[in-house]
């Protein structure tokens, strides 16, 4: 999939959602849209890919058959822990890699979800094993959080990017994951596949000073998806704070912005 480890991710797996997770409700609407948007019914397969700790998966295998596989055990384990006992004899996950065989067999799913993980994949594996597994008619489905680009995270994140590439470090493009998204899609579109245009289906409000950003990334090991010395990201830390402070004044006081979480796909044609 990645350079990224699935020991990187398994190291994170008790905090990820606290780092980077959406509300159960949030997640709950999320899970209601896509069985609605994919049109299927609850003895139909969702074949989630970078199922992780079950965020929206833990919805989806409530309204359908659902498969999920991931790299990281450890993102697994937690999944398995939020099941009910009754739900842990009916779900199947699984630890593999989507950049794999695909643990499902020909045309046995009806929609396929990957949430923020889309631009990872190998487009060209991406696409056979889409064309194997989908049933005539089925659905690859995507989706990710858009944020306030005026948020205090988004600024802040913006001029990090700013200092890294001042060092000489070349972090990962702010939207780049957009743009490899937006290739994939138009790859599969030019083998036939009908787009499905984006759709917001929830959004929510969200409150945050520019302190609890910074004091969240000083936990971190690496900086723009580059894993830094120590001594490095202090100063990088150091830097973005001296910036912060001359934009925002009072680190501490507490900005409100509305992010959404959008969905978009394509549908493969019928028999």
């Amino acid at each position: 999939m990645s350079s990224t480890t699935p020991e990187r991710f398994d190291s994170q797996a008790g905090i990820f959602d606290e780092r980077t997770g959406l509300s159960p409700e949030i997640a709950a609407q999320v899970a209601a849209a896509i069985v609605d948007i994919a049109g299927v019914a609850a003895e139909d397969v969702v074949f989630e890919i970078g199922a992780g700790t079950g965020e929206i998966g833990l919805h989806l295998q409530r309204l359908a058959r659902y498969i999920g596989i991931d790299r990281s055990a450890g993102m697994l384990d937690v999944f398995r822990n939020r099941l009910e006992p009754s739900e842990r004899a009916t779900i199947e996950l699984i630890q593999s890699d989507a950049d794999g065989a695909w643990p499902v067999g020909d045309g046995a799913v009806s929609a396929v979800f990957g949430s923020r993980v889309a631009h990872l994949l190998d487009p060209s594996h991406l696409g056979s094993e889409l064309a194997r597994a989908l049933r005539p008619g089925g659905v690859f489905l995507v989706g990710r959080v858009v944020r306030d680009r005026q948020s205090p995270r988004a600024r802040l994140r913006q001029q990090r990017q700013r200092i890294l590439k001042s060092r000489g470090v070349q972090p990962g493009q702010v939207g780049q994951a957009e743009k490899l998204t937006e290739q994939l899609f138009e790859r599969l579109a030019s083998d036939g596949a009908e787009l499905i245009p984006a759709r917001p289906v929830a959004k929510w409000s969200v409150s945050t000073s520019p302190e609890s950003v910074m004091e969240s990334w000083a936990h971190r090991t690496s900086m723009g998806g580059v894993e830094l010395a120590e001594t490095d990201r202090a100063q990088i830390l150091d830097q973005v704070r001296e910036w912060a402070t001359a934009e925002f004044g009072d680190l501490t006081e507490f900005h409100a912005s509305e992010p959404c979480y959008t969905v978009r796909g394509i549908r493969i044609p019928g028999s």
